[in-house]
């Protein structure tokens, strides 16, 4: 992939993958505390970690070759 250009200066694809993921992340994360999804994992914080990492690596094999 190519690299992003912000304002003259070059940011890695991955950087933009991250900013995209953590922003699907926070909605995610809105939406399972609102239905009570963090009540039934034994612990919530290791759980959104995970849920982030899941996110980033799967947008990684989707769009990185």
């Amino acid at each position: 992939m190519a690299d992003l250009l912000l304002a003259g200066v070059r940011l890695p694809f991955l950087l933009g993958l991250l900013l995209a993921c953590g922003a699907v992340h926070l909605l995610l994360d809105r939406v399972i505390a609102r239905l009570g999804g963090y009540g039934k994992v034994w612990h919530p914080g290791l759980f959104r970690v995970a849920v982030f990492f899941c996110l980033f690596a799967g947008a990684g094999l989707l769009f990185l070759p």
